[in-house]
């Protein structure tokens, strides 16, 4: 986790509910600031851009995430109940999420945040790998699937909910993840 002061704490968690209800490009810095009843020169302190909270903001959420997954992972629980508690972390993190931030997280990113997506994917995906290693190994998921099968297809699936026409058809982004997640996750249980 990474250190903060309470300053960029509080910018933080301003310009997420912010983004996450409004979208990036509608939120200015003064939105924040203002929200957040701090002064622009304290935001400037902290980061040079709205780009670089929103990259800031990003870490601070794949850390904590990373952190409860391998709490859930290490938990010693069934791997259907880890998949289930997985689930529900994963939907959590999409609560609230505006179409707008959507579209500007995943269909058409900044080009700075599209590659720290890119490599949080990656790196989340060999960390989930391994766990699906292990979990074949003690017969929870299906011996009959390659774990590099599974990791082309978890990627497959992250560039399916990139697709622009993808949200006409649910609506709502969080059940594109939702339905995502459910069909990936509990298509590898072990029959």
């Amino acid at each position: 986790m990474m250190n903060e002061t309470v300053k960029q704490q509080q910018l933080r968690e301003t310009g997420q509910k912010l983004f996450w209800k409004h979208g990036i490009k509608r939120v200015t810095i003064e939105e924040i600031c203002q929200t957040a009843n701090t002064s622009k020169a304290t935001f400037y302190k902290y980061f040079k851009n709205k780009n670089e909270l929103i990259l800031h903001m990003l870490r601070v959420m794949f850390d904590e995430a990373m952190g409860k997954y391998v709490a859930i992972t290490e938990s010693g629980v069934s791997y259907e109940k880890k998949i289930e508690a997985i689930l529900e972390l994963k939907m959590a993190a999409s609560d609230q999420m505006s179409p707008e931030l959507y579209e500007e997280l995943y269909v058409h990113p900044d080009k700075e945040i599209q590659n720290f997506l890119t490599e949080a994917t990656t790196n989340t995906m060999q960390i989930v790998l391994k766990d699906m290693q292990e979990s074949q190994k003690r017969g929870e998921i299906r011996d009959d699937l390659r774990p590099h099968f599974i990791l082309w297809y978890l990627n497959k699936l992250t560039e399916m909910i990139k697709e622009e026409n993808l949200p006409e058809h649910f609506g709502d982004p969080k059940e594109i993840i939702r339905e995502t997640l459910t069909m990936f996750y509990y298509g590898v249980l072990a029959r």
